[in-house]
């Protein structure tokens, strides 16, 4: 769901060509620093091994080292070279930052805490360390440190893998409204930041927003044009057709059931039994759903399965087929094929609420109408 993104300092120069052995041990850094900016990296380690020879006490150097060996992904030995730049410059934020990063990296997320907030009690306005000490505090479950600090860093600048990392931590916490406006503010700040679109995606779930949530997964999709997203994605698609199945079974049963002269009176919750009443004559009845599965069994949800048995109201039970949704919905109220049984004024006992085979009325699967009361 979430996708961490540690961010190291990495500083840029450029620098006029002459050759190596006429430099100074400034300029022989500089040079360093371009060969790595320009991945030529063995070119540009020898430079500064040549220079950490000459001046062991030079930390810029062994800051430049420790950066350019991360590029190649050597993090241990990245590591001992901030180790040895702190040792010389114990204030050099940067490489407190780089070195909270790769201990986060190796796993030991002890020490990148430390190491960050150290970073940023010596520099408060580095926004990057801001992130990563949040990112590290995230990771240790302390969410409202986690918060603070991503917010210290939005303030400083407006980028949208904070906002993106700041919306994770609220959807850890299941504050849905809070990682909506964080993935939504990301997404303003970057329109290309698919996970943030993936992620709002998983909040517009848990808001029921299922059209909102179907416009970002079809964006998504536009974006992934390397399928990276893709095994995500189809995870998000078959959550929301899971949740959306329920939403769409009543709305297709209310339209079905007002067609017949009735009206949804009211259920406490989506899993509870609805209400509804006949206009003809103000009856009054219980609805209980079951379910086909994939099976082919219907299945009834355990709180209906309660209500039905303890209510003293008339039961209204159908029986129906999300499956047969697709070809039912533009004409729900007219030819209801998703209703394969229905029952009036049923008693039910506790063993009527196993899952049960059900029989169609034909090959055909023409629908059964609801018998109701006579008027």
């Amino acid at each position: 769901m979430s996708k961490r993104v540690w961010v190291c300092l990495l500083g840029t120069s450029l620098l006029s060509g002459c050759g190596a052995e006429d430099l100074s041990i400034g300029e022989k850094i500089e040079r360093a620093r371009l060969l790595s900016d320009r991945d030529r990296i063995d070119e540009s380690l020898q430079i500064l091994k040549e220079v950490t020879v000459r001046e062991p006490k030079n930390a810029n150097a062994f800051y430049l080292t420790g950066v350019t060996l991360e590029k190649r992904q050597s993090l241990e030995l990245a590591k001992a070279a901030y180790d040895d730049c702190l040792k010389i410059e114990p204030s050099n934020s940067d490489a407190l930052n780089n070195r909270g990063v790769i201990h986060a990296k190796l796993g030991d997320s002890d020490a990148a805490l430390k190491d960050l907030l150290q970073a940023t009690s010596l520099n408060a306005d580095d926004a990057l360390a801001w992130s990563n000490l949040a990112l590290a505090q995230h990771d240790q479950g302390l969410n409202q440190d986690a918060i603070t600090s991503y917010q210290r860093a939005i303030a400083l600048r407006n980028d949208s893998r904070f906002l993106f990392q700041l919306g994770n931590v609220y959807l850890d916490l299941t504050n849905w409204d809070e990682a909506e406006t964080a993935f939504t503010k990301s997404i303003e700040a970057d329109s290309q930041n698919a996970n943030a679109i993936l992620n709002r995606v998983t909040v517009y779930i848990e808001k029921k927003k299922f059209d909102l949530a179907r416009q970002d997964l079809e964006r998504v999709k536009s974006l992934d044009h390397d399928l990276v997203l893709r095994s995500s994605i189809e995870e998000r698609s078959r959550i929301l057709a899971q949740k959306e199945s329920p939403n769409k079974e009543r709305k297709l049963v209310s339209q079905w059931l007002e067609s017949k002269g009735w009206k949804i009176e009211s259920a406490e919750s989506e899993s509870s039994p609805w209400s509804v009443s006949r206009l003809s004559d103000s009856s009054s009845a219980s609805l209980v759903l079951m379910r086909m599965d994939e099976s082919g069994q219907a299945v009834c949800n355990a709180s209906d399965a309660e209500a039905a048995l303890k209510s003293p109201s008339p039961i209204l039970l159908m029986v129906i087929d999300p499956r047969l949704f697709v070809t039912a919905e533009t004409k729900a109220s007219k030819d209801p094929l998703w209703l394969v049984d229905a029952n009036f004024d049923w008693k039910p006992n506790a063993a009527d609420f196993a899952p049960r085979t059900v029989t169609y009325q034909s090959a055909s699967r023409q629908p059964l109408e609801a018998p109701l009361p006579p008027k």
